[in-house]
């Protein structure tokens, strides 16, 4: 995960807030190690229904939100300290700007770190929640790959320049019909499908990529530890 680090000090440096899930497969010296420092552990094997991601990623979603409630919160009685002096149409502004914030905030980027290699079952369970989590804008992380979901209608992606070269376009649901730019084999109006066509082994041509698709896709990219020089 972090090449040249000592396991060790990695594993000091970055603690994490609490691990959560079945539990059925940690080491007791993991179990150990954690507890000693403080990391407290959930364990819900009584809930089989969802995976142990699905089960950070439903704590994750009540941070957020409970962080969106708090902001929304704290902006609204700042609104309201600045209409005691300000005309009313100050106020009414104000408030639009307290809804349009909380929107934001349930959209944090959320990366997923070995979500993707090992068991296909696993991997593609992580597949289904950038489907069934849309709103948290999840990046899975694993074996030299970024995978995200493209959202129907228009994308800019700008990938990092770790990113690439190959890259890919895969609409894992249903089948679609995309438009891209960007690309060295860019799509037209292209229908994509499984049993049919589908946009892998493509290159990054450029800095910004377009995307249109009419339906939801999973952007794919190789990813590395060196940086690639600039695509413009």
């Amino acid at each position: 995960m972090l090449p040249g680090t000592d396991p060790f000090a990695a594993r000091e440096s970055h603690l994490p807030d609490l691990i959560k899930g079945d539990l059925d497969s940690v080491r007791e010296d993991v179990t150990d190690f954690y507890t000693s420092r403080g990391v407290p552990f959930i364990d819900l094997s009584s809930d089989q229904e969802t995976t142990d991601l699905e089960k950070c990623l439903l704590f994750l979603e009540g941070r957020l939100r409970a962080m969106s409630e708090d902001a929304a919160r704290q902006t609204a009685h700042a609104h309201v300290a600045a209409a005691a002096a300000a005309p009313p149409i100050a106020a009414a502004a104000g408030a639009a700007g307290r809804h349009g914030h909380g929107a934001k905030a349930i959209g944090a980027a959320n990366a997923v770190a070995r979500a993707l290699g090992g068991r296909l079952d696993h991997t593609l369970a992580n597949l289904n929640t950038l489907y069934c989590y849309p709103h948290l804008n999840i990046t899975l992380w694993g074996e030299g790959n970024l995978v995200r979901l493209l959202r129907a209608g228009k994308s800019e992606i700008k990938p990092s320049r770790l990113e690439g070269p190959t890259c890919g376009l895969v609409p894992l649901a249903r089948p679609a019909t995309a438009s891209s730019k960007g690309l060295k084999w860019d799509l037209d109006n292209t229908h994509m499908c499984f049993r049919g066509l589908l946009s892998t082994s493509n290159i990054i041509s450029s800095d910004s990529i377009e995307v249109s698709t009419d339906e939801d896709l999973l952007w794919i990219t190789a990813v590395g530890d060196t940086i690639l020089p600039s695509s413009a």
